[in-house]
C-alpha cells in the first residue's frame, strides 16, 4: 500500500469513512471478510475516482451507486439473471469461489474479486460493459490499480483513459457518480 500511496497521493480528508470503520459489521453484511489491501485503500482514499474513471466501491458510503454492499447485491442479481442466457465462466458470490464486485468504471465495466481461498489470495476479474467476456488478473485490488496506473496492466476496456485529453493519474474525492 505504501508504494501505491507514493504513486497516487491520497486526499487530505477521506470521504465516507468513519473514524473507526467497523469491518466486522461489513463482513457480517456481506457474508465474508475482505482483503486487507482493500480495507487500507478505503481507509486511505475513501469515496472517489482514480483518474476520474475508476470508482472503488465503499461499504461506508451512503451513495447507493458506489456502495459495496448495494452494488454487489444489484450486480450479482443481474449476473444471475444473465447467466440463464449467457454462460459466465465463474460462480457468483456467495457461491464458493464466486465473483464479488469491488469497483466500477465510468464506462460501466465491473471489477470483481474471484473469491477463491482466503481474501488475501483473491484475484481480480474484469467484465467490460456490453460484453460477456471476463478477463482474469492475478492481482488483488491494489495490485490491479498499481499495474493499471503504471501502465503495466493494459485492460482493453481502459484503452484511451490516459490520452492527453484525459485526467492525470490521480485520485479525486469530489467527483459525482450517479450512474
Amino acid at each position: 500500500m505504501k508504494e501505491f500511496v507514493g504513486l497516487v497521493p491520497p486526499p487530505a480528508e477521506t470521504k465516507d469513512v468513519p473514524r473507526n470503520p467497523d469491518w466486522a459489521d461489513v463482513a457480517k453484511d456481506l457474508g465474508t471478510d475482505l482483503p486487507v489491501d482493500y480495507k487500507s485503500l478505503i481507509e486511505t482514499y475513501g469515496t472517489g475516482a482514480f483518474a476520474e474513471f475508476l470508482w472503488v466501491l465503499n461499504p461506508f458510503t451512503p451513495n447507493e451507486n458506489l456502495s459495496l454492499i448495494s452494488v454487489a447485491k444489484r450486480r450479482l442479481e443481474g449476473e444471475r439473471e444473465n447467466r440463464r442466457a449467457f454462460p459466465i465462466p465463474y460462480p457468483l458470490f456467495p457461491e464458493k469461489g464466486g465473483l464479488l464486485p469491488w469497483a466500477v468504471t465510468d464506462n460501466g465495466d465491473t471489477l470483481f474479486w474471484l473469491t477463491v481461498g482466503n481474501p488475501e489470495q483473491w484475484h481480480t476479474v474484469l467484465n467490460p460493459s456490453r460484453s460477456n467476456d471476463y478477463h482474469r488478473y492475478e492481482v488483488g485490488a491494489v495490485g490491479f490499480l498499481t499495474g493499471w496506473l503504471r501502465d503495466e496492466l493494459k485492460p482493453m476496456p481502459f484503452k484511451g483513459v490516459f490520452e492527453p485529453d484525459r485526467p492525470a493519474k490521480r485520485f479525486d474525492a469530489n467527483p459525482s457518480y450517479d450512474d
